[in-house]
């Protein structure tokens, strides 16, 4: 065997190493991009500051994502859709129940999805998620007062949804979290109070 010529056996081990290390590095930008999509808003974060933290080249990041939006479509979005599929994968068995299930949710995710609320309109894929998270929440309502809700008339029920909309936005726990500085167990009361002002109990 000619001393220069490299084994199967160790090109193999080679090109594993190398395929790990590039699978490492991908994980890396992805875990950073995610952070700071998260943190700062979109027009804020440049691929300069991801390399940089990421430890690689932003020519890198350009070989293996394509640009900063085709990264962002790789960190957030994904994310959120696994919040929305884990939130609605929740068993809910009464009102106290969803509740319990609601403020989790909120305590957990409420700022990031109001982080994306605010730049729905900036990039498509945000708009998107955005719109996913709203119909998820729908589907969450629907599945969670089911009970409530399925001995109404057609007019009752519409009215009685968009009440259940308003009281259990983001928007709504948002105001009684950080502007009213409510505790959980005092926002709970609340919206046990607003649910049965609309005769959900």
């Amino acid at each position: 065997m000619n001393m220069n010529e490299v084994s199967p056996k160790k090109r193999a081990y080679t090109m594993s190493a190398r395929a790990q290390a590039a699978r490492e590095t991908e994980q890396r930008v992805l875990d950073v991009a995610l952070r700071l999509f998260s943190e700062q808003l979109y027009d804020a974060v440049s691929l300069e500051q991801i390399a940089e933290q990421a430890q690689v080249t932003v020519q890198t990041i350009i070989r293996r994502f394509g640009s900063k939006e085709l990264l962002f479509d790789r960190t957030l979005p994904p994310r959120m859709e696994q919040v929305y599929q884990d939130r609605m994968n929740e068993a809910v068995g009464d009102v106290e129940d969803a509740l319990e299930s609601l403020l989790r949710h909120y305590e957990r995710w409420g700022q990031l999805i109001l982080h994306l609320q605010f730049q729905k309109e900036r990039v498509a894929s945000i708009e998107a998620a955005v719109t996913a998270g709203r119909n998820a929440h729908k589907a969450w309502l629907k599945r969670s007062f089911a009970a409530q809700l399925e001995k109404l008339s057609t007019e009752a029920y519409r009215v009685q949804f968009a009440q259940l909309m308003i009281i259990t936005d983001v928007f709504t726990w948002h105001t009684l979290r950080h502007e009213q500085s409510l505790s959980e167990e005092e926002i709970r009361e609340v919206l046990r109070s607003l649910l049965g002002v609309i005769a959900i109990k």
